[in-house]
């Protein structure tokens, strides 16, 4: 037979097909629990499980499960009342067994105020029942904050610079919530969204840590330009982007080494990459309206790099980075110091580029750039010199 445990353990599990019923406006109650606890042939041997679900239910206690009782003969002891079905018969009743009146009322509330406020968010609701019902007593704030994006797209400040009542970390501590809103279809205009971009403050145009940007002028007229005592520096990316440069030559490194031995070039600068992190240099200005070429490691993983520098410097060159270069320097070539597997061809190389892809991803090959002998990096950029002047 059922016991009062097991109804009790039922309902729990019933509170999620009961909220679903209430987001829909379906009427739930009242409700029959199902089971499939049955008497055993012998009454007598039930007695005290009929009892005990007696006291629990709302007969004695003035809330929770009904049970509704039948007669029924039994051999032993003749006629006796018996439990014929378990049903919850208000909302009422279903809720203060569970211990989720409140609960759900701060939930049915918050549900109210978001349908009320952001219709689009209906979808969103449905799915984050557990999200919104922890949340609930933050509902309104979230709601602000996400009424003043949209009437403020790109704002350009810090998080807590934005002129609504909450306090200073609240949106740092409930970002999570609000890109699921702001990211929601129809909640925020398209062009107030970096979609790329992971990090919560720069996809919605905060302010944040502004990465340092460590450049090398090789050129003395425009170490002047950027205001730095010496030709080597690491700078915030506002103080370069205030910068205006055009027709300079850009190189972009990946080694700090390089950049420090870089030959002198006239009229240009070499940027440290990155890396991995080079989508950090996505917000820098100077890109456009100038000739930008990128070194590298020869492999897989620089090539790659190189395919994502692209996608916001669409036309930068490559330096050491092709099949002639593979080809020159194979024998100072090492196979990569990791557990290597193989890998997809990025989309933005030329053909040599994809070429010398190939090769170092089926033998397994990589040259470092540092290991490019430092002539032949003179001779590279001499013949980059004259082509450029040729081309003036």
């Amino acid at each position: 037979m059922i016991t009062p445990a097991e109804i009790q353990a039922k309902a729990d599990k019933l509170y999620s097909k009961f909220v679903r019923a209430c987001l829909n406006g379906d009427e739930f109650f009242p409700h029959d629990l199902r089971s499939d606890k049955t008497l055993s042939g012998d009454y007598s041997q039930d007695t005290e499980s009929v009892q005990a679900l007696r006291n629990g239910s709302k007969e004695v206690r003035g809330f929770g499960y009904s049970v509704e009782w039948t007669q029924r003969r039994v051999r032993a002891t003749g006629r006796n009342e018996v439990p014929n079905r378990v049903t919850f018969e208000t909302k009422a009743d279903f809720l203060r067994l569970i211990g989720r009146t409140n609960n759900f009322d701060a939930f049915f509330a918050a549900v109210e105020k978001v349908r009320a406020t952001f219709p689009q968010l209906e979808a969103w609701i449905r799915s984050n029942v557990k999200l919104l019902t922890e949340s609930a007593d933050i509902v309104d704030d979230v709601i602000l904050v996400t009424q003043w994006f949209q009437e403020n797209p790109r704002p350009n400040c810090f998080a807590r610079e934005i002129p609504v009542a909450v306090h200073g970390k609240f949106i740092e501590q409930n970002c999570g919530m609000l890109q699921q809103w702001f990211d929601t279809e129809g909640m925020l205009d398209a062009h107030a969204i970096r979609a790329d971009e992971k990090n919560f403050y720069r996809r919605y145009w905060l302010r944040d840590w502004e990465p340092l940007i460590t450049l090398r002028c090789l050129d003395v007229k425009l170490q002047q330009r950027f205001g730095i005592p010496c030709a080597e520096a690491a700078l915030p990316l506002a103080q370069v982007n205030g910068v205006t440069l055009e027709g300079v030559r850009i190189f972009v490194v990946e080694n700090m080494t390089n950049l420090r031995t870089f030959p002198i070039v006239p009229n240009a600068i070499v940027i440290f990459g990155m890396g991995n992190a080079v989508v950090n240099l996505r917000d820098v200005e100077c890109w456009r309206n100038n000739e930008v070429i990128y070194w590298g490691d020869l492999d897989v993983f620089g090539l790659r790099i190189l395919s994502q520098f692209r996608q916001f410097v669409c036309d930068a060159r490559s330096l050491f980075m092709d099949i002639q270069t593979l080809r020159q320097f194979r024998h100072l070539m090492q196979s990569p110091q990791k557990d290597y597997k193989s890998q997809s061809l990025p989309a933005l190389l030329s053909v040599s580029e994809e070429e010398a892809f190939h090769e170092c991803n089926e033998s397994k090959l990589q040259l470092e750039q540092e290991r490019i002998p430092h002539q032949a990096v003179i001779d590279a950029i001499t013949t980059l010199n004259r082509n450029f002047r040729d081309d003036c």
